[in-house]
């Protein structure tokens, strides 16, 4: 059985790499990526999601307070702080 996960990040980039990542495992599947938070709402309801990787930082909605509204919907939440500095090579 894979886990069906989401990302929430608004950052382009940290969500370009992690799907390059959830990519290379097998039991992982990814079901959507986000930059707004409050648009995965419904889905995290609807298609009880196993995994979301969370950023912390966020213009709409802190990662941390965001977590609480969907932490009964959800198995494990992952809260991530990536480098702001990253570039896109940095993928390869």
């Amino acid at each position: 059985m894979k886990l069906k996960c989401l990302i929430v990040d608004d950052e382009e980039l940290s969500r370009a790499l992690l799907e390059t990542y959830i990519d290379m495992i097998d039991f992982i599947d990814l079901v959507g990526s986000f930059e707004n938070p409050l648009e995965t709402l419904s889905l995290i309801k609807e298609e009880n999601i196993d995994v979301v990787f969370l950023d912390i930082e966020m213009p709409e909605i802190k990662g941390t307070n965001f977590a609480k509204l969907i932490n009964t919907h959800t198995q494990m939440l992952c809260l991530q702080l990536l480098a702001k500095n990253m570039r896109l090579k940095d993928l390869n």
